[in-house]
């Protein structure tokens, strides 16, 4: 044999059964009724004549337990986001668009879409850094120049 793969030994058991994970309720306390949980209390002492502690404790932590219940509501699961802030994704932009305006600056056939470009760049804040490149390079077509001006490339006429 030339093969140098190992063989895998697989075992299926068929009364395998996967539990999902459930994640404990947690309490809301910042939604808490406090006089409701106060009056179940209240209500609930007269009960209390135990002679052994360890009973007593168990009556009391059932009490609070059930008062809890009552009056306290449970958090919400939280949803969280899938997209990134407008901060991160203007960022990311900006790279792209700098990768983008140097392969457009290589290949100069394509000298209609750096407008393309400068446009995308005005309708995201671009930073100071690709502002002054797009000055130093100067204008590809005659008929219009770029500037910087506060962070924004403004096409003259």
């Amino acid at each position: 044999m030339t093969s140098d793969h190992f063989p895998i030994e697989a075992c299926i058991n068929f009364d395998y059964s996967v539990i999902p994970k459930t994640q404990p309720k947690k309490l809301n306390y910042k939604k808490a009724n406090w006089f409701l949980f106060r009056e179940i209390l209240k209500g609930q002492n007269s009960g209390l004549n135990s002679a052994l502690i360890d009973e007593l404790n168990e009556e009391i932590t059932q009490k609070l337990i059930s008062a809890a219940h009552k009056s306290i509501p449970y958090q919400t699961n939280r949803i969280f986001k899938t997209s990134l802030p407008p901060n991160i994704v203007c960022i990311i932009k900006e790279r792209k668009l700098k990768t983008l305006f140097f392969l457009i600056l290589k290949l100069s056939k394509f000298k209609k879409k750096i407008f393309d470009v400068v446009h995308f760049a005005e309708n995201c804040r671009v930073s100071a850094e690709l502002g002054i490149l797009l000055y130093k390079f100067g204008p590809i077509n005659p008929s219009w120049a770029l500037t910087f001006d506060e962070k924004k490339i403004v096409k003259n006429d």
